[in-house]
């Protein structure tokens, strides 16, 4: 669920967290007593290994995400940009970066994950193309990052305010005039 200004619930649980609970509950198939003391105190260590997962998740702030990209392409000409993810929290972290571009210029990262270290810095190349004639803004950016224990992650959505321009292309143009001649 993602509000415009950013997610509604800012951290979800990970799929390494249904594992866990996963493995967990098999101890509650463990006979008489022995599995219900078994059970509560392996979901006690789910519980609390998420906690503590959820606790070194780093706040918004400690993350940036910029991207750079040509303001001008030509229909059907590729241009390459580039993501850029700083972390300054000092703990390792896997961020994934979630783009959808404007029926205008396709490309984008779509899906892309980087693990960073502390205090680490990334870069995420991605290709796109111009589709059709004109300009549009390229959107802002999700963001979701864990920490290696994987268990909760956290979700952050990045404005960005840059902006592409699709023209006719030169390319093509001569392309066009050499088959004319």
């Amino acid at each position: 669920l993602i509000a415009r200004d950013g997610p509604i619930f800012r951290f979800a649980p990970a799929p390494r967290l249904a594992v866990a609970l996963a493995v967990g509950s098999v101890l509650w198939m463990l006979p008489g007593r022995v599995g219900e003391v078994a059970g509560v105190g392996g979901l006690a260590v789910v519980v609390a290994a998420a906690a503590v997962d959820l606790v070194r998740l780093p706040p918004r702030r400690f993350l940036t995400v910029t991207r750079a990209v040509p303001g001008t392409t030509g229909i059907g000409d590729r241009v390459t940009g580039e993501y850029a993810v700083v972390s300054v929290w000092p703990r390792a972290l896997v961020v994934t970066l979630y783009d959808r571009f404007p029926p205008l210029v396709a490309g984008g990262v779509g899906e892309a994950a980087v693990v960073l270290g502390r205090e680490g810095t990334a870069s995420v190349p991605f290709d796109a193309t111009g589709m059709v004639r004109g300009r549009a803004a390229l959107g802002d950016v999700g963001v979701r990052a864990r920490t290696t224990a994987g268990l909760m992650s956290g979700r952050y959505l990045v404005p960005m305010t840059d902006e592409m321009r699709v023209t006719p292309s030169v390319a093509g143009v001569r392309r066009l005039r050499l088959l004319a001649m």
